[in-house]
């Protein structure tokens, strides 16, 4: 016998078993923390995050997984045993994409929400690593004045402040196509009120937004036109820009704090994640911690108030910057 295939074979069982060890004491011990989580009814409808939870959404799932890297590595030490892989491979490949994790993520999510959410955001889906729980770099305020679309939603603040509410609403709505023809026509009406007169405007007015849909829409284009608006085309421009809007409510006391953040995630979700907001992401994921992680007397009423001032000190910036550069 080859001493070097000895010592190789040998290397291969020896990290196998150890494999296969780790991974099966895993399994067991995740399968016990959600056991042990789920008996106690005061934690119905949250989210288990305790022990091997906290590093991972599926501990059980990966060290299941570790259990067959540990047969197949010890495999390898005799002929034709790297084929010993195939299996791992193929169930690492079900449990991501197929059956194992998508199904069981897409149940949690009906049943525990936002705050399952919030989960996903802060814990590995697989590996256990650490939560992260360091605050976003997009935070600071060099990445802000930096960020291209927070730049280009400072340079179109003021014309997008220029419009009503109903005008902000329906322009909204057009560009997110969902059930938009009653608030275009609704905007109409209201612009005619205030005095705002064309001839497409006239006619929206008095359109049927149910039966003529696809007319109200083309309606609406003309109406902008022919006043002579140009408001911004992109979704995510716009999303930033009512959020923004709610930022400096929240700052003048107009809006709670609270209600403030809950809409300002909801534009962050419906408008292709804007980074700029992702600080507020990170103020609300603070509350599904576990108790371990979360800071001491959190208060989110204080979390919101940092947040605002460290976005409006970033659009400050961008502010005074492109002031400068008009002046040259």
């Amino acid at each position: 016998t080859d001493p070097k295939l000895s010592l190789g074979s040998d290397w291969f069982a020896l990290t196998g078993c150890a494999l296969w060890l780790t991974g099966l004491l895993g399994e067991s011990l995740a399968d016990r923390q959600l056991a042990r989580f789920r008996a106690d009814p005061a934690n119905k409808g949250k989210v288990c995050q305790t022990g091997l939870w906290n590093y991972s959404r599926h501990p059980n799932y990966f060290f299941e997984w570790l259990v067959w890297v540990g047969y197949a590595v010890f495999a390898l030490g005799s002929p034709w045993g790297w084929l010993g892989l195939i299996a791992p491979a193929l169930m690492l490949h079900f449990l991501l994409n197929v059956t194992g994790i998508p199904m069981t993520e897409e149940l949690s999510l009906k049943s525990k929400g936002d705050a399952y959410r919030a989960y996903q955001r802060t814990t590995s889906a697989f590996v256990p690593w650490f939560k992260r729980t360091t605050k976003c770099a997009y935070n600071l305020g060099e990445t802000l004045r930096n960020d291209l679309l927070l730049r280009e939603a400072v340079a179109h603040q003021r014309e997008w402040n220029s419009y009503s509410n109903a005008f902000k609403r329906a322009w909204s709505a057009f560009l997110a196509k969902s059930a938009q023809e009653p608030c275009l026509v609704a905007w109409a009406t209201e612009a005619l009120c205030d005095g705002k007169e064309t001839p497409s405007l006239r006619i929206l007015a008095g359109m049927d937004a149910i039966n003529e849909p696809l007319d109200v829409q083309e309606r609406f284009k003309k109406a902008v036109r022919e006043l002579g608006w140009e408001p911004p085309s992109d979704m995510r421009l716009v999303g930033l820009l009512s959020a923004l809007e709610v930022v400096t409510q929240i700052k003048s006391g107009e809006v709670e704090p609270e209600r403030g953040l809950r809409e300002i995630l909801t534009m962050w979700q419906n408008n292709d994640y804007p980074s700029a907001l992702g600080g507020f992401v990170q103020v609300e994921d603070v509350l599904y911690w576990d108790e371990t992680d979360r800071p001491k007397n959190y208060d989110l009423k204080k979390a919101v108030l940092a947040e605002v001032e460290v976005l409006l000190s970033g659009v400050a910036a961008i502010e005074d910057e492109l002031s400068n550069l008009g002046h040259d």
